[in-house]
């Protein structure tokens, strides 16, 4: 999604090809979480709620801690925690990186 957005946001010509990277994320199968210190920094954190509305948090390279990578995620889409009743996943990425 991000990456698409990018690409849209940033035009890029046939000559840039050579200079470009490519990184793919591939998301594994949410597993639940009973408690949010369950979730492991390598991974990513998947909210859903009982109104529909999903929020993610991909893995944390600066060491944010669960809590704070859930009420951001939330917060981002617009979430409130005392009303919504959220479940928590979390998920393993896959990274794939042109070398």
């Amino acid at each position: 999604m991000h990456t698409i957005s990018l690409a849209k946001t940033y035009a890029f010509r046939k000559q840039d090809l050579p200079f470009l990277t490519y990184e793919l994320l591939i998301t594994k199968t949410p597993h639940r979480l009973s408690n949010l210190d369950d979730l492991k920094q390598e991974n990513g954190l998947l909210v859903r709620t009982d109104t529909g509305k999903i929020a993610f948090s991909l893995p944390s390279h600066n060491n944010k801690s669960p809590q704070q990578r859930f009420s951001e995620s939330c917060a981002k889409e617009g979430i409130n925690i005392e009303l919504a009743h959220p479940r928590i996943y979390q998920f393993l990425i896959e990274r794939f990186n042109e070398k």
